[in-house]
């Protein structure tokens, strides 16, 4: 497996435009708790009046409720929501031109992310997963450790390898 680590390591110092597609699995590992968790820390926009609220200065309640009576929501993109505008397009440009792209901790199921790797690897990129099961088939390199677990082993192998400045190190 370190073999393993060290191609990975190998192929990111060659090829210097990397992106990454993260989901749920990187936030767990870094004991963030995930969108669907209970007790996360969350930076919930008033439907009514826009303000923002900034955790942990969010009201409680379930849902919670801005000053002006106004239900708050995540500030994220939920299920059938539209993308801020703009984000889709950058995306769509970030998965074409880069060289390399890292998939981690996500099932790659939800579309338009989920198209993001074909894209990559449509014009060339390598791809390299990291994920306890298998979401893009078409990977270059699949690790199948949790993020926690792979990452510094990743990290440690570019810190190892000479070709790097003393800075980098």
């Amino acid at each position: 497996m370190q073999a393993v680590y060290q191609e990975i390591a190998a192929l990111l110092l060659q090829r210097k435009e990397c992106v990454a597609l993260t989901g749920a699995g990187i936030s767990a590992e870094s004991g963030i708790p995930t969108f669907r968790s209970k007790g996360g820390l969350w930076e919930i926009n008033c439907l009514s009046c826009g303000k923002a609220y900034l955790a942990p200065h969010v009201p409680a309640g379930d849902p919670p409720y801005c000053d002006c009576g106004g239900v708050l929501k995540p500030n994220t993109v939920l299920f059938g929501e539209q993308l801020p505008p703009g984000a889709l397009e950058r995306a769509y440009h970030e998965a074409s031109t880069c060289q390399t792209m890292l998939v981690i901790g996500t099932s790659a199921v939800v579309q338009p992310a989920a198209s993001l790797p074909y894209l990559a690897k449509q014009n060339g990129a390598a791809v390299i997963e990291i994920n306890l099961e298998n979401a893009f088939p078409r990977a270059d390199f699949y690790v199948g450790e949790k993020a926690g677990t792979a990452l510094p082993k990743i990290v440690a192998e570019l810190k190892n390898n000479a070709s790097l400045p003393p800075y980098a190190k």
